[in-house]
């Protein structure tokens, strides 16, 4: 499986600025809708990234549907974890475990961007030179198509994610005469507006211009490439963030995304109005009372996961998560018909979220009436994905007490930079 970087003169120039780094410092960040997370990894050529520290802030329940609000909302959690990484984070590592930090990943979930897969087919009765500029026109078209009158927007990234060349499969084809070129290209797209925000929270805080932003669906896709060499079609769901977002990948390409607005808060908030009793008639505003906490729902939830509640508060519990289910199993169908009209799921599914969240998800999937509706044949061979299960090729400092806030956007976060800075 190959990754090739458009805008190759550009690209190459970085490259060989990178390969003669022996380490670096990195800020890995992921930009959610309703969480953010981050902290500082180590990177030193030859050997695996190490987690150095890890947060995460999240924000509180809303209804709010206006996006530009939710954004402001966003943003101003992520300029504060910025800080608590500099301000907390760094001073306690510096010199002992790592320098300055040198550059910074962002990883966007749904819905802060958009993305498809496209094929580009070139076909000549006599061979034919490809050059960079015949591929940048290729993809040029790709863009300018999706763009069309759509003002504020920038591209996120452009990526080839396979290049047949006379039936071949080769990694870059650019120099080589052929008759026959098959190429997939992933694009994604994201707004102006909001990516320059980002960047310039990062910059300001760490005064660093060496900023790279990508969508969580090529960071997924090429960390599961990574950690699963052997596989070649499988379907990833994230549930760590207020959408769920899934991603097909068929024969080592991704082949569709697509999000809706249930996962883990949604579980949370369900058992939350559950558990939260009703105002009391004596209530002087008449207001309802405060809902649990994120962090309590979620200590409940993770009690109820493991047989640990009263049985009074575990039914009380369960009937919540049933509730759940059934919303949850709803929108997964719908998105279900959408991106499997031309062939059935992949059976291999992978769970990103903490380990008793995905568990009850993973519960939900593997429901046989529902898998018997999903899968033309076979059932789903589903596997929570956690940072232990990246343990080879990801080290965590222990020193660092990252454990509880340390998630697996992060670690296939720190994957994907080591692959950019080392390639």
């Amino acid at each position: 499986m190959y990754i090739i970087w458009i805008s190759c003169i550009h690209f190459l120039k970085i490259f060989a600025i990178i390969s003669l780094m022996k380490s670096n410092t990195s800020i890995i960040a992921y930009v959610g809708n309703g969480v953010v997370k981050g902290g500082l990894v180590y990177h030193e050529k030859g050997k695996n990234p190490i987690v150095l520290s890890a947060r995460k802030r999240d924000l509180k329940y809303y209804d709010e549907r206006d996006r530009d609000h939710i954004e402001t909302l966003i943003l101003s959690e992520f300029e504060t974890l910025m800080k608590e990484i500099k301000t907390e984070d760094f001073p306690k590592l510096h010199n002992k475990k790592c320098g300055k930090p040198d550059s910074a990943l962002i990883i966007l979930a749904s819905p802060w961007y958009l993305s498809e897969t496209n094929t580009i087919k070139m076909q000549e009765s006599k061979p034919f030179l490809v050059t960079e500029d015949l591929m940048n026109k290729a993809t040029s078209n790709i863009i300018k198509a999706y763009k069309g009158e759509r003002d504020n927007i920038t591209v996120l990234e452009q990526n080839f994610l396979s290049v047949v060349v006379n039936g071949y499969n080769i990694s870059n084809p650019i120099g080589k005469k052929v008759k026959d070129l098959d190429v997939n290209v992933f694009t994604s797209y994201a707004r102006a507006d909001s990516i320059k925000k980002i960047e310039d929270i990062v910059s300001s805080n760490f005064h660093m211009h060496n900023i790279h932003i990508h969508s969580q669906s090529l960071v997924s896709f090429s960390a599961i490439n990574d950690l699963y060499t052997d596989l070649k079609d499988y379907t990833v769901i994230d549930i760590t963030s207020v959408l769920t977002e899934v991603l097909i990948v068929k024969e080592n390409i991704l082949r569709d995304t697509a999000s809706f607005p249930l996962g883990r808060y949604s579980l949370m908030q369900s058992v939350s109005e559950t558990i939260n009793p009703k105002p009391a008639d004596s209530t002087p505003d008449g207001s309802n009372p405060t809902l649990l906490s994120l962090d309590a729902t979620e200590s409940l939830i993770e009690s109820y996961a493991n047989n640990k509640l009263e049985p009074e508060l575990g039914q009380r519990v369960g009937s919540a998560i049933k509730i759940a289910e059934k919303d949850w199993l709803n929108s997964f169908s719908s998105v279900l018909r959408q991106i499997t009209v031309n062939g059935a799921l992949p059976k291999d599914v992978f769970l990103f979220a903490k380990y008793d969240i995905a568990n009850i998800f993973k519960q939900f999937i593997e429901n046989e009436e529902y898998q018997q509706f999903a899968l033309t044949s076979g059932k789903f061979d589903i596997k929570i994905v956690s940072p232990k299960d990246a343990s080879s090729v990801c080290d965590i400092d222990k020193d660092a007490n990252t454990d509880q806030d340390l998630d697996i956007s992060i670690v296939i976060g720190a994957l994907f930079n080591n692959k950019k800075l080392f390639a």
